[in-house]
């Protein structure tokens, strides 16, 4: 007769297939500095770039954590993103955020061409987001022509602000 045990390790500590090496699995902590946290690919905005067939200067990709002070790697991003679009060079920054519920919030900035200049594209992928609402699109994109960074409430970190939106 098999002893129960490494069974019931196998229920409790996930389905490994050695169960007395196995360890609990646990939630993703946040990283100390927002950029360290390895980051889920953005399909919509990749699929966005392949299809555009142009290259853009990458700015950085960071995760968003709402309970780090850890801010220099956004602003850097969001600061490589300003250049670029008072330059008029393409550009992308991302990140990532998480919703109350744990899902993942991927926000893709680009610097893209527009008439007479440049403008600032925004899109948000909620597709990981099972609350988003049945009518809410799972891909939202916003064109806005002028951008700045400051404080937005709540957060220990400046944040990128857009104006002048359209869609």
């Amino acid at each position: 007769m098999r002893p129960i045990w490494p069974w019931l390790a196998l229920l409790l500590l996930g389905c490994n297939s050695d169960p007395e090496s196995a360890e609990p699995q646990t939630e993703l902590e946040p990283a100390p500095c927002p950029g360290a946290a390895t980051l889920p690919p953005s399909l919509a905005a990749d699929g966005f770039v392949a299809t555009i067939g142009l290259e853009f200067e990458s700015c950085g990709r960071e995760y968003l954590d709402v309970r780090s002070d850890c801010c220099e790697p956004l602003v850097s991003g969001y600061e490589c993103l300003l250049r670029a679009l008072e330059a008029c060079s393409l550009a992308r920054f991302a990140e990532v955020y998480s919703t109350i519920e744990g899902a993942l919030i991927l926000k893709d900035y680009f610097v893209v061409p527009a008439a007479g200049g440049c403008e600032l594209m925004l899109m948000t992928d909620s597709s990981r987001d099972p609350f988003r609402g049945s009518s809410a699109a799972a891909v939202q994109t916003t064109y806005c022509s002028r951008a700045s960074v400051g404080m937005d409430g709540g957060s220990p970190c400046p944040r990128l602000i857009v104006d002048d939106c359209g869609s």
